[in-house]
């Protein structure tokens, strides 16, 4: 049972804008699950505004030493949803060790990091990022 999921994303306000539907269908099929979102400080207000979004993390966590993430992140999620294609958040989900991975898998070196992923492919340019964000978590959502 998934009881609270870590969302990597929120780099800028459209994309947040963009990817709150992800979020909320998230939040709608585990809805006693605690919604964390790793978000930068400009886009904190709009993410906290996004129904079934619970907690916030800075984006600083990314700059952490590997004992530090280790030391206070290990065992406060359930699942990890990286909307993310940059080595940093790659190494977070890496370091996290939860059970659950949720990642785009179109990416040869990332691949073996998502256990629930999908093919996304951000590559194919008559999909919309709505559409591209939805296909990431479609094997997450589709679990009974």
């Amino acid at each position: 049972m998934i009881k609270s999921v870590l969302i990597l994303r929120g780099e800028a306000i459209g994309d947040t804008i963009l990817f709150s539907p992800a979020i909320q269908a998230i939040a709608a099929k585990f809805s006693s699950a605690k919604i964390t979102v790793l978000s930068s400080e400009r886009t904190a207000a709009l993410v906290r505004a996004i129904p079934g979004v619970h907690d916030l993390l800075s984006r600083n966590v990314l700059q952490w030493p590997y004992t530090k993430i280790r030391n206070e992140l290990h065992g406060r999620f359930d699942a990890v949803v990286n909307f993310m294609n940059d080595p940093n958040y790659h190494r977070l989900v890496r370091l996290l060790k939860v059970p659950v991975r949720v990642g785009d898998k179109s990416w040869l070196l990332q691949r073996w990091l998502y256990n629930y992923g999908a093919f996304a492919n951000w590559r194919d340019l008559t999909k919309h990022a709505v559409e591209h964000y939805f296909d990431t978590i479609r094997n997450l959502i589709n679990t009974a």
